[in-house]
């Protein structure tokens, strides 16, 4: 005697395997050529940093790659990486291919992080969180998890107006098994016909840390950390600073003599604020 199987039981059977395929193969957002190649690539908007969890949309991960700026103006650009392999990705590396002067950042990784600890004036915990590292490489990415690389693309005096293309490529080593992942993603950058003008107001509300009465925190009271920050601070589209103390308290006896000893702000600030563009 057959045993007949109801059509409506054995339809059920076929799309409950059909699923069970497709998201084996291709889950989220993530396209069947991304899930074997066990990495995606996506822009992610600078306002906020890309978390480990988050899942971007399908038309997110699809898009293209954009930077649009001024002639002479710094933009960052956040490339997000997805590890889809199995176990996750190690020695993930960076790329930028284009006539752009780009720099790559990454997040403070825990070597990164112990070092800076390890000084005898350590970088505190809370300003690590604030900070990135200009590294190409991340160390590794756990299964299902997002990282990210920063960009700051800056439009020199070069570069004509118009659309111009370059090319963003990752590599990486699958955690398991040790194969090769090679992902490559055009980039489009696209230039106004003009530059900005200098401001005519003062405007520099970035300032990466705190300070107190004493200035900046000691880590950072020297001229290499200072000129640092100023060309952070120009990056990030500050167009002014105002003097914290240095190397240790600020005031500047003018009742004695004209021009004052030397000192710190004629000696140091004042030429590296203007050399960076912040007077």
């Amino acid at each position: 005697m057959k045993t007949r199987t109801p059509m409506s039981s054995l339809i059920l059977a076929v799309n409950f395997l059909s699923l069970l395929f497709v998201s084996g193969v291709a889950a989220g957002p993530w396209t069947e050529t991304q899930v074997k190649r066990g990495a995606a690539v996506f822009q992610h908007h600078h306002v906020s940093l890309v978390t480990n969890n988050f899942v971007p949309t399908a038309a997110t991960v699809n898009r293209q790659i954009t930077c649009t700026l001024a002639r002479g103006e710094y933009e960052p650009v956040q490339i997000a990486v997805r590890a889809l392999a199995t176990g996750g990705i190690k020695n993930i590396r960076l790329a930028v291919d284009s006539d752009f002067d780009v720099r790559i950042f990454r997040r403070l990784d825990g070597k990164a992080q112990n070092l800076l600890r390890s000084y005898s004036n350590p970088v505190p915990g809370w300003i690590q969180n604030a900070c990135l590292d200009e590294s190409d490489v991340i160390s590794g990415i756990g299964k299902d998890a997002n990282d990210f690389f920063w960009l700051t693309v800056h439009a020199g005096p070069g570069i004509k107006a118009g659309v111009h293309h370059g090319k963003l490529r990752l590599s990486a080593d699958r955690e398991q098994g040790g194969e090769s992942i090679a992902i490559e993603r055009d980039i489009e950058f696209k230039v106004h016909p003009f530059s900005l003008h200098r401001p005519r107001i003062s405007y520099f509300p970035f300032y990466y840390c705190t300070w107190n009465d004493n200035g900046p925190p000691p880590f950072a009271r020297n001229e290499t950390w200072v000129k640092r920050i100023y060309r952070d601070m120009v990056e990030h589209g500050s167009t002014s600073v105002t003097f914290y103390g240095f190397p240790h308290g600020g005031s500047v006896d003018l009742s004695k003599s004209l021009p004052p000893p030397s000192n710190a702000y004629t000696s140091t600030l004042i030429p590296a604020a203007v050399k960076a563009g912040l007077l």
